[in-house]
């Protein structure tokens, strides 16, 4: 209703001041123009449907990563899972937390937390999360920053499934070795596009390397990415 879209717009204006990193976005009112990735459509249609029914008992939180260049329909899916839900979006790029003083990076995360607390029926848009990211496969540059960062993330995420809090969360980043490997626990992984052998080979080993004793030589990444 109109006086349910004022009152949405009205609570993200006075939102925007305390978190001024992040983007807020109302649910858009038509269809997004969208092409191609049609099973993740239909994934968060049935997503839609969860939320808009009266008689659930159930939450209706989920959280999805979506891997792939840019330019491929990670941020399109996002505004088309707003228009189905029916959710605001409050989205940031963890470029944007990143912080030289010590601790601000995690101060800034902790404040968006509370917002998104606030709303509660609300989209997570953690957008590039390989923005300034070294490979977690690597030594970190950053001491360690975007590892804690991201645990942050999924720490609060599982908080909010744990509370039956109605929040979906979305993170995209555009490669696979950025990320932690419990994203692929705990998320729904969906790579945008058909991925080339060289994206395959890496999930692999996103996976592998959490094995005891793992040593990179051990396996045939190509040859198991070619069975896929």
């Amino acid at each position: 209703s109109r006086a349910t879209g004022r009152a949405m717009t009205a609570k993200i204006e006075q939102l925007k001041a305390i978190v001024p990193f992040a983007r807020f976005t109302p649910p858009p009112e038509s269809a997004p123009p969208f092409v191609g990735m049609t099973r993740f459509i239909d994934k968060i249609e049935r997503v839609g449907v969860l939320v808009n029914r009266l008689d659930r008992k159930s939450p209706a939180g989920g959280a999805f990563t979506l891997i792939g260049p840019p330019g491929t329909g990670k941020s399109s899916s996002v505004a088309m899972l707003s228009w189905i839900t029916g959710f605001p979006v409050i989205g940031f790029s963890f470029g944007d937390l990143m912080q030289s003083l010590v601790g601000k990076s995690e101060e800034r995360l902790r404040t968006l937390f509370k917002v998104v607390r606030a709303m509660d029926r609300v989209i997570v848009f953690a957008d590039e999360m390989d923005k300034q990211s070294p490979d977690m496969r690597g030594t970190a540059s950053d001491g360690g920053l975007a590892a804690r960062l991201q645990a942050a993330y999924l720490g609060e995420m599982q908080e909010s499934f744990n509370a039956g809090r109605d929040t979906l969360w979305v993170a995209t980043a555009n490669r696979v070795g950025t990320i932690l490997p419990e994203f692929f626990d705990r998320t729904q992984v969906w790579t945008v596009g058909y991925p080339p052998q060289a994206v395959i080979e890496q999930v692999f080993e996103a996976h592998l390397s959490r094995l005891t004793g793992y040593r990179q030589e051990d396996f045939d990444f190509p040859a198991l990415a070619g069975v896929m």
